[in-house]
């Protein structure tokens, strides 16, 4: 999906998923490729995940959040986009590769119940206005990657949910709470509270 302008795959319609399944074959979406979920629409991708282009989890309608639900692996290249915004939710069931952008803006979710996100970029990664949920017993992040928090929440659904950084560079302001925190199996594990007047 996605070699020209337009390729778009978008579950549209309240309350009813779109379920993509190719079996073990791994589904690329290309650099102008699209895959949303919109309307409140859920898209249910059951395959694993090449991503060149933009994965999106957009809006609420009537109260039903959109949601986007990558249930196997997923490569997130360079220059690609995951992200959940306007109130919609993408859940993350399987591991993640992330050399792009992963991004949960204001009152979004990003839902991770993977037990790894590797993530290698090392700029804005991995951004966080809204909330990234630990949604798993433990989830291990690695990779020389930058998470940074811009006034949002990382949170577990249970409080003895564990979040173990390894490597990554937890920087910016906001809140991590309601989970066990591990910091610096590795070198480079770092949170950094660094903008002027602002805490972590």
């Amino acid at each position: 999906n996605g070699e020209v302008a337009g390729s778009t795959i978008d579950a549209n319609i309240s309350g009813k998923t779109l379920f993509i399944n190719t079996g073990v074959n791994s589904i690329s979406n290309n650099l102008l490729g699209t895959l949303e979920a919109t309307a409140g629409g859920i898209l249910d991708v059951q395959s694993p995940l090449d991503n060149f282009g933009t994965v999106t989890a957009d809006g609420v309608l009537s109260s039903v959040a959109s949601l986007v639900k990558l249930e196997k692996a997923v490569t997130n290249e360079t220059g690609a986009k995951l992200q959940a915004t306007n109130g919609a939710t993408l859940e993350l069931d399987a591991t993640l590769t992330n050399a792009g952008n992963v991004i949960a803006a204001a009152s979004s979710f990003l839902d991770v119940k993977a037990g790894s996100i590797i993530n290698n970029n090392a700029t804005d990664g991995i951004e966080v206005d809204g909330t990234l949920q630990v949604d798993v017993g433990t989830l291990e992040l690695t990779g020389a990657g930058e998470l940074r928090l811009v006034g949002g929440t990382i949170a577990g659904t249970s409080a003895s949910d564990i979040l173990d950084n390894d490597g990554n560079n937890i920087t910016g302001y906001g809140t991590i709470d309601n989970l066990v925190l591990q910091n610096g199996e590795v070198a480079g594990s770092t949170i950094d509270a660094n903008i002027s007047g602002k805490t972590l």
